[in-house]
């Protein structure tokens, strides 16, 4: 019988989350889990029908691979959904539960034919419901993440009160086929000329951890990746005082974060040019922000900022380099690194040039049903990179979160407690004293460690 089914191949995000499944000993590396804590009365068969509904609202929640001649492809099932797992742990401990939902995120999920999604419904201690989310990366980024919370909330309050159903996503179908587009165009071409040019000179490795400071690189092993997680919230009032800065100087507090980690590596590498891995979210327009899905990308950022520069002439420096970087950000990370590595590092497959990645999220749960929940992401014990530092509002109350995977093979819990430091301080100083310079700021972070 003929196939009739339509596939498609993966896009540059979703090829991204791919090669890391590869090359990596622990195959949950590209496991997202996240927990909704429902703080009310939650009717738990309304919450089931509800994940039916938006399962079927929200496209890339039913996208699937399959290998078609040794390469995987894409496709939509039509299939109805499967039962949703509904479990009574009314006699553990809200700590065991957690402990559950760890172990779940750091389980594989199958690939071939399978659906990329799970969910399970908790029945808590007293009462309380608790819904356990995870995803691959593969067909769902952070940003989608938030899509598909708000949806679930806003469904399940229109089937509780008998309401209209609200506004469908954007459906990603059509997302997929423009990222193909891409692939095949000029402005592909024209951005390869880009990171040619960004990268005509061999970058600097600038290592996060001591023994590897003055290594021309640092050797990848797919068998070094596991991760601890530590997390830190920085207070709503010092939060504020951020993104006031930011508003009073039209600048993001992503700039600020880069700036903080520039000056952390370049006081431990005696070094001016620092790199981080940028995450970027790649979704500026308006259906990009409203559909769920895989739109990131990943790819190296350097930083040339002197010693002498001040503190606000980084910011503009930085945000000024930043921008044109996100216009030629559609580029394929794994075509940026392959011509990085045959140029500069003679082909050198494994030459790791940067330790640190950093994510800046800034998507909400933007909506207007009042539904009692917090929400709780979790570890999938896997990292590649030295630190991956994700900065987001998980509570929705204001603070910021500092969310660091490190990887445990050559950065310490101590490490990560003085990078985290160390940013701050530079952050506080620099926005205290606009007209510091870099060089000042690290004399005088350093002073305070001797």
């Amino acid at each position: 019988m003929e196939d009739k089914t339509k596939y498609y191949d993966l896009t540059l995000s979703q090829n991204l989350m791919l090669v890391a499944v590869k090359y990596s000993w622990k195959k949950a590396i590209v496991n997202i889990g996240t927990s909704m804590w429902f703080d009310e009365e939650i009717d738990r068969d309304i919450l089931e029908e509800t994940i039916y509904t938006t399962i079927d609202r929200i496209d890339s929640l039913r996208i699937r691979l399959k290998k078609i001649n040794k390469e995987f492809k894409q496709y939509f099932t039509e299939e109805q959904a499967k039962k949703i797992k509904q479990l009574d742990f009314s006699d553990m401990g809200f700590e065991e539960i957690g402990n559950k939902f760890e172990l779940w995120t750091r389980t594989p999920m199958k690939y071939d034919d399978s659906d990329m999604y799970e969910f399970i419904i908790i029945k808590a201690p007293e009462n309380k419901t608790i819904l356990y989310i995870k995803v691959n990366h593969i067909v769902m980024d952070a940003w989608g993440l938030t899509v598909l919370a708000k949806d679930l909330i806003e469904v399940y309050c229109a089937l509780r009160d008998k309401k209209e159903l609200p506004d469908m996503p954007t459906q990603f179908m059509p997302i997929i086929e423009k990222e193909l587009i891409y692939n095949d165009s000029e402005r592909f071409r024209k951005d390869f000329e880009y990171w040619k040019e960004y990268y005509k000179s061999k970058p600097n490795y600038a290592s996060i951890s001591r023994k590897d400071i003055g290594k021309p690189y640092r050797k990848v092993s797919i068998f070094r990746c596991k991760s601890n997680r530590r997390i830190y919230t920085l207070a709503k009032k010092k939060t504020d005082i951020i993104k006031k800065f930011c508003l009073e100087n039209n600048v993001s507090p992503q700039i600020l974060l880069l700036i903080g980690i520039r000056c952390y590596l370049a006081i431990l590498n005696k070094k001016e040019e620092i790199g981080v891995i940028n995450v970027v979210a790649r979704r500026s327009s308006s259906d990009t922000k409203k559909a769920g899905g895989m739109m990131i990308n990943i790819l190296p950022f350097m930083m040339n900022c002197l010693d002498n520069t001040t503190f606000i002439e980084a910011c503009r420096e930085i945000s000024s380099n930043l921008f044109t970087f996100f216009r030629h950000s559609d580029f394929p990370y794994e075509n940026v690194m392959t011509y990085i590595k045959k140029t500069h590092f003679q082909g050198n497959m494994l030459a790791n040039f940067i330790d640190v990645t950093l994510t800046f999220q800034a998507g909400k749960i933007n909506t207007k049903e009042d539904l009692n929940f917090h929400l709780k992401y979790h570890s999938n014990d896997a990292n590649g990179t030295g630190i991956y530092l994700t900065v987001m509002d998980i509570s929705n109350l204001g603070t910021l979160d500092f969310v660091f995977d490190y990887n445990v093979a050559f950065v310490s819990k101590k490490m990560v407690s003085q990078f985290y430091y160390q940013i701050l301080k530079t952050i506080e100083f620099g926005i205290n004293s606009p007209n510091i310079t870099l060089k000042e700021i690290m004399s005088t972070i350093e002073k305070i460690q001797e």
